[in-house]
């Protein structure tokens, strides 16, 4: 049988032992899926709408940001919890995207994976993106200039760690 993840694992792809609504998302657990739009398309299945689904993800931010203030070992988690937010929020075409993902920004350099500051880079963009399609060129220039600063920062990393394997 294989192993079960937990909620963090599967939605944001870092594993910590932070619970919420286990009722409602063992199930969930059990399926292995990951990623937010899986979690979506769960609990639609399970007759659920978004609302539950950003119920869940709030819990999990403010769970994650009071640990956090203990213990700066959850920043990685916190990290890509409010990429992940801010993600879903924009898919959704809410303002509180941009909360999320600028706390993402400022916490970048915990997202340890090249893959996940690629993810947020990409997000940003899709924010600057929904800015411009909302009339709001000067927010949408700062979310384009810091897509475009997380790509050159991963572009100079790669390039680093390339000399060092020489």
């Amino acid at each position: 049988m294989a192993k079960v993840l937990n909620l963090t694992e599967l939605l944001f792809g870092v594993p910590s032992n932070i619970e919420v609504y286990p009722e409602i998302t063992r199930e969930f657990l059990e399926k292995g899926e990951y990623g937010i739009d899986a979690l979506r398309r769960y609990f639609r299945e399970q007759g659920y709408s978004d609302a539950k689904v950003e119920e869940i993800l709030l819990e999990i931010y403010r769970e994650v940001k009071r640990r956090c203030a203990e213990d700066p070992s959850y920043e990685e988690l916190l990290a890509a919890a409010c990429s992940e937010i801010g993600a879903f929020y924009l898919d959704l075409g809410y303002k509180g995207a941009e909360k999320f993902l600028l706390e993402a920004f400022n916490l970048m350099s915990k997202l340890h994976g090249s893959e996940k500051a690629f993810l947020l880079a990409n997000t940003m963009n899709k924010l600057g993106i929904f800015y411009v399609q909302n009339g709001k060129p000067e927010k949408a220039e700062i979310m384009f200039e810091d897509a475009y600063t997380i790509v050159k920062e991963l572009y100079e990393r790669s390039k680093e760690l390339e000399l060092t394997t020489l």
